[in-house]
């Protein structure tokens, strides 16, 4: 029998083991998806379908990642209530992009 996938998630202070039967179909798509880009309309809307953040931060992580991390930009963010972990992680995918290392 095969064992399930796994991954752990580090959202912030706390860690969540995650296995592939904890998701659904969509998220198991999204997450298998390499290199995918990600923009912050993308990010707004997986957390208002209900994606929790730590697989939101997982996929940012995952992904290419073009942000607007303008100042207008984070105030969209936070007016759409993502959290300030999500926030972090499409900050530090950006930083890894520009540097070059993916």
């Amino acid at each position: 029998m095969r064992r399930p996938a796994e991954a752990s998630v580090n959202s912030g202070t706390t860690r969540a083991h995650v296995t592939s039967a904890d998701l659904t179909r969509f998220e198991r798509m999204m997450l298998a998806r390499k290199q995918q880009t990600l923009r912050n309309d993308d990010v707004i809307r997986l957390l208002s379908w209900g994606v929790e953040p730590p697989l939101v931060v997982k996929m940012i992580d995952s992904s290419s990642g073009f942000f607007d991390l303008t100042r207008r930009g984070v105030l969209q963010l936070k007016y759409a209530n993502v959290g300030v972990t999500v926030i972090e992680a499409m900050i530090d995918r950006s930083l890894l992009s520009e540097s070059g290392s993916q």
